[in-house]
């Protein structure tokens, strides 16, 4: 049984994970955090969930509850996000990283503190997205640089950041398999007189509104995968049977495609590059 601890549990996805949870037989929910102000504090994470009453009161203190997990499930704010994961290095636990939106500085901190656990960090928790996201490098080394590519996302208008960490992730795979900087060639939104594009030019765009869950088309690509295959409870699930330091997202939804064969750490760092969330 596979001890989880939830953090962000009153947002869209901690809602989602505890619903999903309740339905996984090998999981058991443990422990419910949220910042400590909201108004569900003491709430019963089920009943939040809309779900029955699961016995898990919603805490405003990771540390209340960390010892009691095999892994953390991670969605909240950059900063908080950061102590947690410090909580949980510090407690020797496993995390699941969902959250987006880091700056540099917070991406360095993360680096150093998630290569002593047994941690995945991903933009986005979707199985489907994430072999999207190894597609798509294989489309990019095939065509190369004869297609004008341009990434736009849309999600609900209560998102934070923006672009989304997808988006910027999508972006990130196709330039480094294309030997490109998307420091160098990518481009947010466009206004005025803007002159002609650049044949490299990545142009990246983001639209909010309604209720939308997320939607990653990628213009010039003949790839449009809007798949909801759930990723996190699978992740946490794995990563309890795998030793330290960090695992690359894409090399465990490899695993998955094989049966969860064994995975390989990638001596990369598998955290989104500056400013993605």
């Amino acid at each position: 049984m596979i001890r989880v601890v939830i953090t962000g549990v009153c947002g869209r996805m901690g809602r989602c994970i505890t619903r999903g949870i309740a339905q996984h037989t090998d999981m058991q929910l443990v422990g419910a955090v949220q910042y400590p102000s909201h108004p569900q504090i003491g709430s019963d994470a089920g009943v939040v969930a809309g779900i029955s009453d699961i016995g898990v009161a919603i805490t405003g203190k990771l540390d209340d509850v960390v010892h009691r997990s095999d892994v953390v499930i991670e969605f909240s704010k950059p900063k908080a996000s950061l102590d947690h994961l410090q909580q949980v290095v510090d407690a020797d636990k496993a995390m699941v990283l969902g959250t987006t939106g880091f700056t540099d500085e917070e991406l360095a901190t993360i680096k150093v503190l998630a290569s002593r656990i047994r941690c995945v960090m991903a933009p986005n928790m979707s199985l489907g997205v994430n072999v999207m996201l190894q597609v798509l490098e294989l489309i990019a080394k095939t065509l190369g640089n004869d297609y004008n590519i341009e990434v736009i996302e849309a999600h609900h208008n209560h998102k934070a950041d923006s672009p989304s960490g997808t988006a910027l992730r999508v972006a990130e795979t196709i330039t480094t398999a294309l030997e490109q900087d998307l420091d160098e060639v990518g481009v947010y939104g466009r206004h005025g007189i803007v002159g002609a594009r650049p044949k490299k030019q990545i142009g990246i765009h983001a639209v909010r509104g309604g209720d939308i869950a997320g939607e990653h088309p990628q213009i010039a690509f003949p790839v449009d995968l809007e798949p909801r295959l759930f990723l996190a409870m699978v992740l946490g699930d794995q990563l309890c049977d795998r030793p330290p330091p960090r695992h690359a997202d894409k090399d465990v939804v490899s695993g998955l495609q094989v049966g969860v064969a064994q995975v390989e750490v990638d001596s990369r760092v598998p955290i989104p590059q500056a400013n993605q969330g």
